[in-house]
């Protein structure tokens, strides 16, 4: 089971943002080595939060993207190779939870990374999250 919090909720978002504490000691970990990489991609986070996740979804040039290797898994990321995984609570896409964040290795996707991808699947299809 992963326990998500709060990372941005409220009515300043129309997105609200939940994060598995995993993702989080992931994120504390990356930040020792690079500094200003997490508080930029976080606050990125943020903004897409702020304006709705939905209107930076898509393909090429978006930050939020659909992955082909897990049924309903997104991706988040901004100009660096660190990325978050997660998904919608529901097809409303008010409520979107982060499970599991990674370095990657290069531009493409190893195997190990579409692993993860998937396992993050499965936490959304068995519903193994719940609110902190």
């Amino acid at each position: 089971m992963h326990i998500v919090d709060a990372l941005f909720v409220g009515s300043d978002f129309v997105t609200s943002v939940w994060m598995s504490r995993d993702a989080d000691k992931t994120l504390k970990k990356f930040q020792k080595k690079h500094r200003t990489e997490i508080p930029k991609l976080l606050a990125k986070v943020e903004h897409w939060a702020e304006g709705g996740f939905v209107n930076f979804e898509g393909g090429e040039g978006y930050p939020i993207k659909h992955e082909s290797d897990g049924p309903g898994v997104y991706r988040l990321g901004h100009k660096t190779l660190f990325r978050l995984l997660g998904f919608y609570e529901n097809d409303d896409k008010g409520l979107f939870i982060i499970i599991d964040a990674f370095l990657k290795s290069g531009e493409s996707l190893n195997s190990s990374d579409k692993d993860r991808i998937r396992a993050v699947a499965n936490v959304k299809k068995y519903r193994q999250w719940q609110k902190g």
